[in-house]
């Protein structure tokens, strides 16, 4: 059970970065062409947008290959996911911060769901 919601969780990292890319770079495309951001910045915001989709998509691929160590309980798996559960989970409370919005708390729920089951796997073990 707790291998299958990190799982999840990887996926969701990997599928909602390539999201993140295509509909994105559309939408920021049609916005260059409406004048509603500077002609001069649309090529960095394309670059920066791919990357921050890419590495989205990177960093669900790592959750997916690190679950696969979890039943044995490696310590790198353990550490990759909780360091990129941790990473997701502060994005989200960042990005809560910054533009209240309860859409952003997603990338919450995602860390959550990589994190929580290392975690208290781990807290259970030592008991």
């Amino acid at each position: 059970m707790r291998k299958g919601i990190v799982v999840a969780g990887g996926l969701c990292l990997t599928v909602l970065g390539v999201i993140h890319d295509a509909v994105g770079l559309g939408g920021l495309r049609r916005a260059a062409l409406r004048g509603d951001v500077a002609e001069r910045l649309v090529g960095q915001l394309m670059v920066n947008w791919l990357f921050s989709g890419a590495a989205m998509s990177l960093l669900g691929v790592l959750v997916l290959l690190a679950a696969r160590d979890l039943e044995t309980a490696g310590p790198l798996a353990r550490r990759v996911l909780i360091l990129t559960g941790v990473f997701f989970v502060a994005t989200g409370l960042f990005a809560y911060a910054v533009q209240p919005r309860a859409a952003v708390l997603g990338f919450s729920v995602l860390g959550l769901m990589i994190c929580a089951p290392v975690v208290t796997r781990a807290a259970t073990s030592r008991s």
